[in-house]
């Protein structure tokens, strides 16, 4: 059986099915590596570099409202920080809540859709970066929950073909009248994997979970700075500060364990297949020896028989790349 046509052929084909295995899990992998490289250099509609996000207070007394004023005061006059914004929440969240039976005022009862929305305050544009295709954001007369801005993508489905066409229009909004500011370009609040949800936001600068500090550069001196003034202002509480970028990224953290359990699980198969070819070249020439011996007394070289071993090993490995590639 070990000499014999049919023991040949279980070899290789203990061999080649490993091999095959080998190049779709390799090519899978390079997928998964371009899809993360693709997730991470994406434009994501906003920047996220040297923002630093700082989680509220737990704090719920009389004074929370003052304190929360005075921290975003005092924490734009500290050196390097640019522009602070104040939200309930911040990019690489899932937007909680929902808003049904939104519609534009004056468009058919059966005309309304469901919207995510969530509070800001009237620097929020021009701390993450965003884009303002039409109108503006929120002046110093705005009312709270009564002004808002929407995205690209709640301005189509509201029925406006331009994004000029929805300034300064109303919608019914939470059983509750609100007049249209403006209309952000869309961008990518959750992961480019997610599709882009209608948004409301909704001016409220007393109403948040969130500080985003915008900085010159990424600093841990300014970070200490800020933790400090954190724990000066709310006493007792712990400053909980992090580089949005990081936030953001952390999206990502289920496909960077698949792609290393995979480049793990690749490599040691890669190395028993590898193992299995030295194997099997190892035990057809223990069988060839004679036939070799006699080639090389008729002149054939030391290459010619390496050749003779090799072509055979080779054609497994080719037909491993014509089955696997297809598959993959």
């Amino acid at each position: 059986f070990s000499s014999g046509r049919r023991g040949q052929l279980l070899r290789k084909t203990m061999v080649l099915i490993p091999f095959i295995i080998t190049v779709v899990l390799l090519i899978g992998l390079y997928a998964i590596y371009l899809q993360l490289r693709l997730l991470k250099n994406k434009d994501l509609g906003f920047s996220p570099a040297n923002l630093l996000v700082i989680q509220n207070t737990d704090l719920y007394d009389s004074t929370r409202a003052r304190r929360i004023n005075t921290f975003k005061s005092e924490l734009g006059k500290i050196a390097g920080v640019e522009r602070v914004t104040y939200t309930s929440f911040i990019p690489g969240q899932f937007i909680i809540p929902y808003a049904n039976s939104v519609q534009r005022i004056g468009a058919a009862k059966e005309d309304v859709n469901q919207y995510r929305y969530f509070e800001i305050d009237e620097h929020f544009v021009e701390t993450l970066g965003l884009t303002l295709l039409a109108g503006n954001s929120f002046g110093p007369a705005a009312v709270p929950d009564k002004e808002v801005l929407i995205n690209e993508t709640a301005c189509k489905l509201l029925g406006f073909s331009l994004a000029e066409e929805a300034v300064n229009q109303k919608a019914f909004f939470r059983d509750d009248t609100v007049m249209i500011r403006g209309v952000i370009r869309d961008y990518h609040h959750e992961s480019p994997k997610s599709q882009i949800q209608p948004v409301f936001y909704i001016y409220n600068p007393n109403r948040g979970n969130y500080y985003t500090a915008k900085l010159e550069a990424t600093s841990q001196q300014i970070k200490q700075q800020i933790d400090q003034l954190f724990t000066t202002i709310f006493p007792g509480q712990t400053a909980r500060s992090y580089a949005l970028t990081d936030k953001f990224n952390s999206q990502y953290a289920s496909d960077e364990r698949l792609y290393k359990i995979i480049t793990i699980f690749t490599g040691v198969l890669l190395v028993i297949t590898c193992t299995g070819l030295f194997s099997l070249a190892s035990f057809t020439a223990k069988f060839r020896m004679k036939e070799i011996g006699i080639r090389k007394v008729l002149g054939a070289t030391s290459g010619d028989a390496a050749l003779l071993l090799v072509k055979e090993y080779v054609l497994i490995v080719l037909i491993a790349l014509a089955v696997g590639i297809p598959i993959a």
